[in-house]
């Protein structure tokens, strides 16, 4: 990663596989890192995965300016985590973004819900 400057942008989609298809139910727009991870802006999904994260990959959480590499293998979430979601199997395609708001890189993960504590969405 080249350096990451303040401000630096997330955006979250949340695709949720209904037969053979993703379908896209969350859209986060753009959150903004650096004032999340410094808890000056607040965002519901953001807050929830950066509790995730803290819980079981700290070294991911780190305070901006940041630059160099991350690396993060075989990360799980523990199945006793409350999960807003339904159970199911998700696509999650992460941009992110600079300053300027210019492409800067991505990252899709693709993973399986097991509990929750939702039978559906809405």
């Amino acid at each position: 990663i080249k350096e990451l400057k303040k401000p630096f942008y997330m955006r979250l989609i949340y695709h949720y596989r209904y037969g053979n298809i993703y379908r896209e139910v969350i859209d986060t727009k753009n959150i903004e890192v650096c004032g999340l991870l410094a808890g000056a802006q607040s965002h519901p999904i953001g807050k929830l995965i950066l509790g995730q994260l803290a819980s079981v990959a700290k070294e991911l959480l780190h305070p901006c300016p940041f630059f160099g590499p991350i690396d993060v293998a075989n990360l799980t979430i523990p199945d006793n985590y409350p999960n807003p979601f339904p159970t199911g199997f998700y696509k999650i395609e992460t941009c992110f973004l600079n300053a300027k708001s210019i492409f800067v890189g991505n990252l899709t993960l693709f993973t399986e819900v097991k509990t929750s504590v939702k039978n559906s969405f809405g």
